[in-house]
C-alpha cells in the first residue's frame, strides 16, 4: 500500500512537470491592411491596431469600416530570444 502511494505521487509529478509550458503574449501593435480575399495576404500593410483590439480602432482609420464586412490581413515581426521546441497546428 505504502509503495503504491510512492508510485502514484512520483508519478504524478512527473506528469506535472512534463505538462509546463510557455506562454508567449501576442499582445501588442500589428500591422493590418484590407484584402480583397481571404486566401490572398496583402501586400503590404499601412494601417496598425492594439492586440487586443478591433479593426475600427486602427490608426490610421478604415473608411466605412462598420459599414461592411470584409477581410484583414494582419501580421507581427517579432523574435523569440531563448530556443524552445515548438509544436505547430494546422
Amino acid at each position: 500500500m505504502k509503495a503504491t502511494i510512492v508510485f502514484s505521487l512520483c508519478l504524478l509529478l512527473t506528469l506535472t512537470g512534463l505538462a509546463q509550458r510557455n506562454i508567449i503574449s501576442l499582445n501588442g501593435i500589428w500591422d493590418v491592411e484590407e484584402s480583397i480575399e481571404a486566401t490572398r495576404v496583402p501586400k503590404k500593410f499601412s494601417h496598425q491596431v492594439e492586440v487586443p483590439g478591433m479593426i475600427n480602432q486602427s490608426k490610421p482609420a478604415f473608411d466605412d469600416i462598420d459599414d461592411f464586412y470584409s477581410n484583414f490581413g494582419i501580421g507581427a515581426h517579432f523574435k523569440l530570444t531563448k530556443k524552445k521546441k515548438f509544436i505547430y497546428s494546422k
